[in-house]
């Protein structure tokens, strides 16, 4: 961990003199409503409006809020060889740590040989197509995070890769007991007895991730397994997430024509932006708690959506709400090509491409729709850094209601629902912290992006 110190120290002492005395970002520019949602009938939400609820944000005022001038956004053009045509994405900054590039963090702690090692071997190629040490450096890098952390998220984005491709193809009675087998494998206290195929693979991929999640510590210069107890108990939960998404994925698979609406809220939640949250948190000292509001397919999600004032919702949550969508709408955006060769229907695009919109049209509609959420996204961060504090004055405005859905647990309700009785010395935080983690997960979206655009796996 020592390695890891100074860097971190350096970075968020410069955070004190960068925001030490920062004054309200001055109105720059305000845009409109976006234009596509009066082309749409009253009775049904526009992609536009559904993505504005989905990310927490009031689509009426799309535009008309200040534009942070701490973030300076940054332009990938791409190129859609299938329409001949290319296309400018509006990103967040990237967390830029001077000197720390993929080569040196490939020397300190970002191999992942001993958790590729115990992988069943037809699984290893997979993990070559995963390539986490291109994307977790990018989400996680060196100097600020820990060398645990990202271990853990390294290990966790080999999983997702392998752990997909292995339960697509899958039916019936085969894809039911498989999945049992997979929740059952991070449920909080693992019955052995209860696991219908112990040996198949993607559960012998999630039982050695499970053991990383438990061997590993994360909480800098903290050797205390009761300490580190809320993040893993967290992080295995927010995997649970994503095998719910899974799960909600295959009936959108079998339908004539799939709604935005059950599409965009699976979206959400499989773009598996939430267990690195829960990383960035912890190891930076903030609790590991994420928003029911980020969670559109837990059973409770619409209770809390329609009675959550968001006036109480902190612009840290929002922020986080909104990158889910961010990086979602990329992944739909980038993958696109693939998709269309593929004729895979899981994608916004190919979507709105099913009901009746040219492919031009509906590749720069997605576009425009993630290039506003992006502006939001950043003036939001843009507040938090200007008042750090407001995330423990408000923290609890979107956690008041525990999860109900079959595959979370009681314990849940501590983490997730009330962190005030979990985490009593939430309010200790330096200022600093919050800073540097506002502007690591901004970065999320332009990482994960960057990658995406030459990654094998979304280009091949």
């Amino acid at each position: 961990m020592q390695n890891n110190v100074k860097p971190r120290q350096h970075f968020l002492e410069s955070l004190k003199f960068r925001f030490g005395g920062v004054k309200k970002p001055s109105r720059s520019r305000e845009t409109g409503v976006l234009s596509h949602e009066t082309s749409h009938p009253a009775d049904e939400k526009s992609f536009e409006k559904i993505c504005f609820e989905l990310a927490c944000v009031d689509h009426c005022e799309v535009g008309s809020e200040k534009i942070a001038q701490m973030f300076e956004l940054q332009e990938l053009n791409i190129k859609m060889a299938v329409l001949s045509e290319g296309f400018r994405i509006v990103l967040p900054p990237y967390l830029d740590l001077p000197g720390l590039g993929d080569i040196e963090e490939q020397g300190v702690g970002g191999t992942c040989d001993q958790f590729i090692g115990s992988l069943p071997p037809s699984c290893r190629k997979v993990s070559e197509k995963a390539s986490p040490l291109g994307l977790v450096p990018k989400l996680l890098p060196h100097g600020l995070i820990s060398k645990g952390a990202r271990y853990v998220g390294s290990c966790f984005w080999i999983w997702l890769c392998i752990v997909d491709d292995l339960t697509e193809n899958l039916l019936g009675k085969e894809w039911d007991d498989c999945e049992a087998d997979l929740f059952l494998a991070f449920s909080k206290d693992v019955d052995e007895s209860l696991f219908n195929d112990k040996d198949n693979q993607a559960v012998r991929v999630s039982l050695a991730l499970r053991n990383v999640i438990h061997s590993t510590s994360i909480c800098t210069g903290v050797v205390d397994s009761v300490k580190e107890a809320p993040w893993r108990q967290a992080f295995m939960d927010a995997v649970c997430e994503v095998l719910t998404g899974f799960r909600e994925e295959r009936p959108l698979l079998e339908t004539n024509r799939i709604a935005m609406y059950e599409w965009m809220r699976v979206r959400a939640i499989t773009i598996s932006v939430r267990p690195f949250l829960i990383l960035a948190r912890a190891d930076l000292g903030l609790m590991p708690v994420i928003s029911h509001l980020g969670n559109p397919l837990d059973s409770g999600y619409l209770d809390v959506a329609a009675t959550i004032d968001k006036a109480n919702m902190s612009n840290l949550r929002k922020v986080e709400c909104m990158l889910q969508l961010i990086m979602g709408l990329q992944n739909d955006i980038l993958g696109w090509e693939k998709d269309y060769k593929t004729e895979n229907p899981l994608s916004a695009i190919q979507i709105l491409i099913k009901c009746g919109s040219k492919p031009n049209i509906a590749v720069a509609r997605v576009i425009d729709t993630h290039n506003e959420l992006v502006r939001r996204c950043v003036q939001h961060a843009g507040t938090v850094c200007d008042d750090p504090n407001e995330h423990v004055r408000l923290l609890n405005g979107d956690s008041g209601t525990h999860h109900t859905s079959k595959n979370f647990r009681p314990h849940v309700f501590g983490v997730f629902g009330h962190p005030r009785e979990a985490h009593p010395n939430r309010g200790t935080v330096p200022r600093e912290n919050v800073r540097a983690y506002i502007q690591l997960i901004l970065g999320f979206a332009n990482g994960m992006a960057k990658w995406m655009a030459v990654s094998k796996r979304y280009t091949s």
